[in-house]
């Protein structure tokens, strides 16, 4: 037998039965967030707290936080293998880099 309401309707009331966990997932989404800020936060805290009578460990640990960071020195090494590789795949590579390699 078919429903006599109309596709709004129906939708309508699909959505409103879905919004009370929607809504107890979104508040515990928020909570998450604060606690994980609160960690975080209390963390870092704590850390730099520790090494203040430590120069060289405390510039180590704001490098840490603020994601300044050292590339590994294999990393050039790795880049231009891919160039190398990358050039000598294309039809036309300049015979003057052949000698580089």
């Amino acid at each position: 037998m078919l429903s006599s309401k109309s596709g709004a309707e129906v939708h309508r009331e699909n959505r409103s039965s879905r919004w009370p966990a929607f809504r107890h997932q979104l508040v515990q989404r928020r909570q998450y967030i604060a606690l994980l800020k609160q960690k975080r936060s209390a963390f870092w805290t704590e850390r730099i707290n520790a090494e203040q009578a430590y120069p060289c460990r405390l510039w180590r640990s704001f490098d840490e936080l603020f994601g300044r960071g050292f590339a590994p020195a294999l990393m050039p090494f790795l880049f231009v293998t891919a160039f190398v590789q990358a050039t000598h795949r294309t039809s036309g590579h300049p015979s003057s880099f052949q000698r580089l390699v």
